[in-house]
């Protein structure tokens, strides 16, 4: 019975004391941002529940139970910023932190780490889109052109292996890269590497400028020196220096066929013998005594110099002719209507043989007296004139 009374008086003691720690954590006023929890008093206890996460702050950690047993079963619900209630033990309760140093910020945004976090890369209509992570975990996409190569399956084409890799204003060289095509005038190797379609002589053309005698030397297609309608032709054009209408054979420039009749002292033909006089051309009816400048009598570009008064083979005496009258309108020039005037000759050289061109000699005129009317001898001296 004794017993029994000890054991209910050390038990009401320790009651007693548990209620006390009671109302002196109930009435405890709650700590302020980031203090730590009271401490329990009494007995050990079973550990209090952290307290919920007030908006803004980080959670507050529960008080410890006392090393003997369990205090107060939960700690109390924090406002903004303060920190729970600890449970009753003798151990401190955990800290509140307002600032986020620990727990979630309700506010913030997750960020990126990495740029596989950002998206993935592709590319149309010529242009890269390449998603990155700044270091301040903001995600960004960087716009890249792939001019001059196009797009390739996620991104731009960086090596060609034939003008499909290339923009339209592109090609594919030998180092298989996209380059962008020349302008007229610039060196070329195919005509793909030309703006104009057109690589001439190793040149990019304004044209195809495949006609004989075009060239393009710089980039412009041209007849000697000058451009062409698209219908002309590039020609010889011959050299006319005495501007009688027919051109040196050996000097000579090239032009247009039609508008290249417009350069001075050219003309289409080359048919000239002797450029540097204007009675000698083809065609020429008149005979000259003097050659035509080089020495030659070829004033109507046959090849020979025709002599106007050739030699007769009957000679020329007026002594064995009748009246001149009386061969009128014969042809040849002799009459054969009587023995007498067989062969006969009206005039001729005298001695027979004609002189050179441009030479002279005795000529032998029959004239008809108007008064006896008998031929009558009259010489004169002559130059042979040639054609």
């Amino acid at each position: 019975m004794k017993i029994r009374t000890i054991v209910a008086i050390a038990a009401n003691a320790v009651l007693g004391l548990s209620c006390l720690a009671c109302s002196n954590a109930y009435f405890q006023s709650a700590p302020e941002d980031g203090e730590a929890g009271a401490s329990g008093v009494g007995s050990a206890g079973v550990s209090g529940s952290a307290g919920a996460s007030g908006e803004g702050g980080t959670i507050g950690a529960g008080g410890a139970g006392g090393a003997s047993g369990g205090s107060a079963e939960d700690a109390g619900v924090t406002e903004a910023g303060e920190a729970g209630f600890g449970g009753l033990g003798s151990t401190d309760a955990g800290s509140a932190d307002g600032d986020a140093d620990d727990g979630a910020d309700g506010d913030a945004d997750a960020g990126c780490s990495s740029h596989a976090q950002c998206g993935t890369p592709s590319c149309s209509n010529g242009v890269e889109s390449s998603p990155r992570c700044e270091p301040s975990g903001e995600c960004k996409v960087d716009k890249i052109p792939c001019a001059p190569f196009v797009c390739g399956v996620s991104s731009c084409k960086e090596s060609c292996t034939s003008d499909a890799d290339c923009t339209s204003v592109a090609y594919c060289n030998a180092s298989k890269k996209c380059e962008f095509k020349k302008t007229n005038g610039a060196a070329c190797t195919g005509n793909n590497a030309c703006t104009s379609g057109n690589c001439v002589s190793g040149v990019c053309c304004n044209t195809a400028c495949d006609g004989a005698n075009f060239s393009c030397g710089t980039g412009t297609c041209t007849c000697g020196g000058k451009a062409c309608g698209s219908t002309e032709a590039c020609v010889d054009w011959f050299r006319d220096s005495d501007k009688d209408g027919y051109g040196n054979p050996t000097v000579k420039t090239l032009g247009c066929s039609v508008t290249g009749t417009a350069q001075g002292g050219y003309v289409s033909n080359k048919q000239d013998c002797y450029d540097g006089n204007a009675n000698a051309k083809p065609g020429q009816t008149k005979y000259f005594t003097t050659h035509r400048g080089d020495g030659s009598f070829d004033y109507d570009c046959n090849g020979s110099g025709e002599k106007e008064r050739a030699e007769f083979t009957g000679g020329a005496t007026c002594s064995s002719c009748k009246m001149a009258s009386a061969c009128v309108g014969e042809t040849p020039a002799f009459c054969s209507d009587s023995p007498v005037c067989l062969y006969w000759q009206t005039e001729g050289w005298k001695g027979y043989t004609a002189p050179g061109c441009g030479a002279s000699a005795e000529y032998n005129y029959c004239i008809e007296s108007p008064v006896t009317h008998k031929p009558n001898a009259w010489i004169q001296t002559e130059a042979q004139a040639c054609r």
